[in-house]
């Protein structure tokens, strides 16, 4: 549910759901993942999706798609390729709403890289760093007259006390480069925190001058692994040309959003109640969001180690939703409910 800045009438109030379609398949060297999902939206999809593609934006109603997953993983140790669509482990947040911080998306989510559909090698060296590249066709960006073809390479790393998330994307038909880096620490049991900056470039798709836009996101959650956990956010975003809110649609320059998330029966439901303040132009916007989620007993996008994987512990094994190397097993209850990105 959320409220935008038309006022405070029923116009102004919409919802959006969304249902998980997710399939798992691992034999051998080989690992086939799968995640459709079914979207229901109460508003009118041209006020919120301004410069997606017309197959990946909302409907006013029931819709199948996209994809976030539908990929093929050869390889489960060292090496490996991914072959299909795929969502690239850059960034803190998940497209599902189990897995984000807040029930509204940061402002960095709408900048960085989306689904592909292409390959992505990668190598995983040392105690669980995660070394990938990728190249193909993305399937959240558009222009009328160029496909967004898409490369790029990243790091992921889920540590006992830290991982990151991040890495760079070229759009050479789109006149779109960014970099990112998304990291997240987690000093002790009652407060995790996250720090997630990108700058790019980008122009207007006809080869001419690029100019500068950037961003950044402090993210502190209190108590993650409690049933009651307090979360806060300040966010800037720097567009000193227009030239992203041209390429795009506009951001915010600053918002700041206090939320509240109580987990319940055991962390199997998650309901979240956000407060949000947004400076667009030269107005203060408010916004109020709530979101209620179902817990998805499932393991993480992909598995880099198997005979980690079996171990079944190790804090550093269950933390993030975003995690490269644990593999087929869950974590102990008491683990998976640590922080908000996780999503077994």
């Amino acid at each position: 549910m959320v409220r935008d800045a038309t006022g405070l009438g029923p116009q102004s109030f919409g919802a959006v759901a969304q249902t998980e379609l997710n399939f798992r398949l691992g034999s051998g060297p080989f690992y086939f993942r799968l995640d459709l999902d079914m979207q229901m939206a109460s508003f009118d999809p041209d006020q919120t999706a301004l410069g997606l593609p017309e197959w990946a934006v909302l409907t006013n109603g029931i819709k199948l798609g996209p994809p976030e997953y539908a990929m093929l993983q050869i390889g489960r140790e060292d090496y490996m390729a991914r072959l299909g669509i795929i969502t690239h482990q850059i960034g803190l947040e998940d497209w599902d709403s189990w897995a984000t911080y807040f029930p509204s998306r940061s402002t960095l989510f709408n900048v960085l890289p989306g689904r592909m559909l292409g390959v992505e090698p990668a190598i995983v060296v040392g105690e669980g760093y995660e070394i990938f590249a990728f190249g193909g066709l993305d399937l959240d960006y558009d222009l009328p007259d160029a496909r967004a073809w898409v490369a790029g390479a990243g790091l992921t790393t889920l540590q006992e006390v830290w991982g990151t998330w991040s890495g760079v994307a070229a759009f050479p038909t789109l006149d779109y480069y960014v970099a990112a880096t998304a990291n997240e620490f987690y000093p002790m049991d009652e407060l995790s925190f996250a720090v997630d900056g990108a700058v790019g470039l980008v122009g207007n798709g006809d080869g001419g001058e690029v100019k500068p836009f950037f961003g950044a996101d402090l993210v502190v959650n209190v108590l993650p692994a409690e049933v009651l956990q307090p979360s806060f956010r300040v966010q800037a975003f720097g567009d000193p040309d227009d030239a992203y809110a041209n390429f795009y649609f506009e951001q915010p320059s600053v918002s700041a959003s206090a939320a509240l998330t109580a987990r319940l029966f055991d962390g199997w439901f998650k309901v979240s109640v956000e407060g949000k303040a947004s400076k667009i132009a030269d107005e203060i916007v408010p916004g109020l969001f709530t979101m209620a989620s179902l817990h998805r007993p499932e393991p993480p996008p992909f598995s880099a180690k198997e005979e980690e994987a079996k171990s079944g512990s190790g804090t550093r094994v269950a933390r993030g939703t975003r995690v490269t190397q644990p593999a087929l097993v869950a974590p102990p209850p008491e683990v998976a409910l640590r922080n908000n990105r996780t999503s077994y």
